[in-house]
């Protein structure tokens, strides 16, 4: 489990399967063609309750990755450098 506080200074426990979840949705959110998505596409194909995905959600609006809009997800350039982060470091454990 990890602990990681936010900007907001609120301490969220993660674990890796959140982690995990986190790193799926911001790198499809960033995928070509992608402009953004429903807030429930997110936690059904990550498999979660709405709880779960509201702890998510939290994490990743105090991060400033992502913004929503009336349920609608997208990505902001700090979400974008995040995902591109991600994608670069699962490319270099796949080698």
């Amino acid at each position: 489990m990890i602990t990681k506080t936010t900007k907001a200074t609120t301490k969220t426990e993660l674990t890796y399967e959140d982690i995990a979840r986190l790193a799926a949705m911001l790198t499809t959110l960033n995928e070509p063609g992608v402009h953004g998505t429903s807030e429930s596409t997110l936690y059904i194909v990550c498999d979660m309750n709405i709880h779960d995905y509201n702890v998510l959600r939290d994490v990743m609006l105090a991060e400033n990755w992502v913004r929503i809009n009336g349920h609608f997800v997208t990505l902001t350039e700090a979400g974008r450098a995040k995902a591109v982060q991600i994608d670069a470091t699962m490319l270099k454990t796949k080698r």
